[in-house]
């Protein structure tokens, strides 16, 4: 027997699958940044937010467009937060996000792969793919489960 697609038990292994999927072939851009490892581990954690909100909406019969919407937003706001290491939605706290989303430009523009440490780091752009990835990923496998068409931005990803 099959279990039932708006179950939350499996709502949360479909997303929880989808997550670690996502984080393995965002794996493959270490090569990308010397500093790597700064954007792993807090876009595992980002993910494990996202799909844990998307979870939660399911579950709670949230409107099926609004769930993507709420996931990017919260992606967004937790984006922010860990390029400049405040959660707080200010003024100065945005502007130092588009500063470091400049820096990254300049410094994905300007250097080959792998980007040093001794430049502006590249964590904004890898952090935002990786999210971006993310959220399409799972709007496939859990809002409109087509398991399989997830192989796409997978495929694209990687």
């Amino acid at each position: 027997m099959r279990p039932a697609w708006g179950t939350a038990p499996h709502l949360v292994r479909l997303a929880g699958l989808s997550l670690l999927t996502v984080w393995l072939v965002v794996l493959s851009w270490s090569a990308l940044s010397e500093g790597f490892p700064n954007v792993s581990i807090p876009l595992l954690m980002i993910g494990a937010v996202v799909v844990a909100i998307g979870v939660a909406a399911r579950v709670l019969r949230m409107p099926a467009l609004l769930v993507p919407v709420l996931q990017a937003l919260v992606g967004a706001w937790l984006l922010v937060g860990a390029t400049t290491d405040s959660l707080a939605p200010t003024g100065a706290n945005l502007e130092a996000f588009r500063t470091a989303l400049r820096g990254a430009l300049e410094s994905a523009g300007q250097y080959a792969a792998p980007v040093g440490t001794d430049v502006p780091p590249v964590h904004p752009l890898l952090l935002g793919g990786g999210l971006l990835v993310l959220l399409v990923v799972d709007l496939v496998v859990v809002g409109l489960r087509r398991v399989v068409l997830a192989a796409l931005p997978l495929v694209g990803a990687y």
